[in-house]
């Protein structure tokens, strides 16, 4: 996909991208991504189906094919 233009992220999408990206082929905790995505102050607010949606939309955004995410 190199050379497509992605829809634009939201600040959120934006958050969980840059964590991610900067821990390829590392696993984050749920701690890590509220963490990095809405801050430490979340962390008790935030449930593992808001986490999941998340990445569900910034899949749909950037993967070709979601329902079969590319494996790095």
């Amino acid at each position: 996909m190199q050379g497509v233009q992605v829809p634009t992220l939201t600040n959120l999408e934006y958050r969980l991208l840059l964590l991610l990206y900067g821990r390829l082929g590392k696993i984050c905790s749920k701690y890590d991504v509220v963490e990095a995505v809405w801050g430490e102050d979340y962390i008790d607010e935030v449930d593992d189906a808001r986490i999941e949606k998340l990445i569900s939309r910034l899949r749909q955004k950037l993967e070709p094919d979601p329902n079969s995410p590319a494996s790095c």
